[in-house]
């Protein structure tokens, strides 16, 4: 047996199906877990006749590896990496790689980058999305580190990551923590995707009324449209599964999420630079919402009644197709109750809400809210690590169950496409969508900014399209944006994104509106709404929350006449003249 291109340390989940990856492409592998009954049970089975060298002691595993030496940890992240790499530090010579591919802090990364560096090693922190299946089929994979690293390690990892168009989603990211970094905003863009769909299929569901065979078809249905994603397409499947008797089977799973904590890093991340990253902080907050099951259920007894005036004690939306009771909202361009959000076009109290198909400050919609068929890209489906540009998956004639997602529900109805109430749920999960990737990339561009890291945000859009928890369609069109203006300060400028949320907004607010009426939470979605309402108005309520903390703080305040910079302060409490801070 032959030296070893590449040694892993760590036989879990995702440290084996790595290496029978890396095996799939011709590299020898030597393999060290710190249980060797683990290395041994791998070697004898899913190893079993390929060349991968399972090594007793660190010791071995270095002295069965080419030089320079390149070693990947896929060990628990935290102390466990800083654990090893102190024990690799004798084994090496200048000049080897380590590399951490776990879901490791980018300010831990940064930390190991320094101290490697200082040894003569090149360090690498190493974003690896997509799971099992994307670990052993094709990952997205996010390097970054020392990049003279980066030609020692390339032949290694863009042939096993996932391939799209003929292109490895696998490039150099930038140095020191930026691998991680642009890993955890990834996963806090996961976690409002997973958010936003869920806040959808809570409308769709307990609210209108469909059922598990309408939800798996609608959401199979969308897939085939532009939010055409691995996590719309594996939601289908999961609508689509049932129990033995006949009750679907996500309707018994508790009602409680679990988290690795990626979330949270990514909004603290944003509270430390200053972004807004409102809907990524919403889907942490309501997954620990979520934890308190036993607390909600005593509070749902305190609460049992709607406060929407429904004549439905449990507060429902009238199921699609039935007439709307009392309070409901109404379809759109249809007159409402006392207290109803207006129709649109009409006017209130608040304002105007731009009727569909009429022209506001933002352009033209469709008068179905759903974005025009004529102007969606090919239909695109998701397909074990890739995109494909097919109208449907292979074998698939019609879309009246779950599809290509899973198992489809026999004889299961599609959902009616007339009811503008599931028109509206669509644009708002679209349209939310677009601005949790919209704030995903502010949080990027201001971390590139703070550490000096140059990240080419096109290309990173590009790492996301194969393999990884939130591939899906419009990436190509992130890239192209950034491909148009390297500049672009948020996606949402962007003129295709702009195009889009116009579109979306009439259905977005009507079904934002929906939810409050019926106390149905949006958390996610309606923060996704509140922020870009936010960010298109030029002038906001700030002002008057800077003057009450120059009255309580004496921390003065500019002025919109005069010069950029000067500052002024009122004697509020007193003779309530102004004066400024320099005199």
């Amino acid at each position: 047996m032959g030296k070893a291109h590449i040694g892993v340390i760590g036989l879990a989940v995702m440290g084996r199906n790595l290496v029978l990856n890396l095996s799939d492409h011709g590299n020898p592998v030597a393999v060290y877990n710190r249980t060797w009954e683990r290395t041994r049970d791998f070697l004898v089975g899913e190893a079993a006749g390929r060349d991968i060298q399972g090594c007793p002691t660190l010791a071995e595993l270095v002295a069965a590896l080419r030089h320079p030496r390149v070693v990947l940890l896929m060990v628990k992240a935290g102390a466990g990496v800083d654990a090893v790499i102190d024990q690799l530090l004798p084994l090496l010579a200048p000049g080897d790689v380590i590399m951490d591919g776990g879901n490791s802090h980018y300010a831990d990364s940064a930390r190991r980058h320094a101290q490697l560096q200082d040894a003569g090693l090149h360090f690498v922190g190493l974003g690896v999305s997509g799971g099992e299946e994307g670990a052993r089929h094709g990952p997205s994979l996010m390097p970054g580190g020392d990049p003279t690293a980066w030609p020692l390690i390339r032949g290694l990892l863009q042939p096993i990551a996932a391939q799209v168009e003929g292109q490895p989603c696998c490039q150099w990211v930038g140095e020191g923590g930026a691998g991680h970094y642009v890993k955890m905003v990834h996963n806090g863009i996961e976690y409002g995707d997973m958010q936003l769909i869920a806040e959808a299929y809570d409308l769709l569901g307990p609210g209108l009324g469909l059922d598990a065979g309408q939800l798996a078809a609608t959401f199979a249905r969308w897939n085939q449209g532009v939010l055409a994603s691995y996590l719309i397409e594996i939601t289908a499947a999961i609508l689509a599964v049932r129990d033995a008797d006949g009750i679907p089977r996500v309707e018994r799973i508790r009602d409680s999420a679990g988290q690795k904590g990626t979330g949270q890093w990514t909004a603290v991340a944003a509270l430390e630079l200053g972004v807004p990253l409102t809907l990524i902080g919403e889907a942490v907050n309501a997954r620990y919402l979520s934890a308190l099951k036993e607390e909600r259920e005593r509070a749902a007894a305190v609460f049992p009644a709607s406060r929407t005036g429904t004549a439905d004690p449990a507060g429902a939306i009238p199921a699609v197709g039935t007439t709307s009771a009392a309070g409901a909202i109404p379809a759109a361009g249809t007159t409402s109750a006392a207290g109803a959000i207006p129709a649109a076009g009409t006017t209130s109290a608040a304002g105007v809400i731009p009727a569909a198909g009429t022209t506001s400050a933002g352009g033209t919609t469709p008068t179905s809210g759903m974005i025009p068929a004529e102007e969606m890209p090919p239909a695109a489906v998701m397909t074990s690590g890739a995109m494909t540009s097919a109208g449907m998956t292979p074998g698939q004639e019609t879309v009246s169950g779950a599809g290509s997602a899973g198992e489809a529900v026999s004889g299961a109805p599609s959902t009616p496409p007339e009811d503008s109430r599931v028109l509206d749920v669509h644009d708002a999960l679209y349209a939310a969508k677009l601005v949790s990737y919209a704030q995903g990339f502010m949080l990027l561009r201001a971390a590139s900014q703070r550490f000096g890291w140059n990240l080419a945000y096109g290309d990173i859009a590009l790492l996301w399209r194969g393999g990884c928890i939130i591939r899906s369609r419009f990436l190509g069109d992130i890239k192209r944006a950034f491909e148009c203006n390297p500049d672009l300060e948020n996606l949402l400028l962007d003129d295709f994104f702009a195009a889009a949320i116009r579109r979306a907004e009439p259905g977005w607010r009507r079904a934002v509106a929906l939810g409050v009426q019926h106390g149905i939470p949006l958390p996610a979605c309606s923060a996704a709404l509140a922020f870009f309402d936010g960010y298109r108005r030029a002038r906001l309520p700030a002002n008057l929350l800077q003057a009450q903390r120059d009255y309580f703080g004496a921390h003065g305040y500019g002025r919109l006449d005069a010069p950029a910079g000067q500052r002024f302060h009122t004697d509020w409490a007193g003779d309530r003249q102004e004066r400024t801070l320099d005199e």
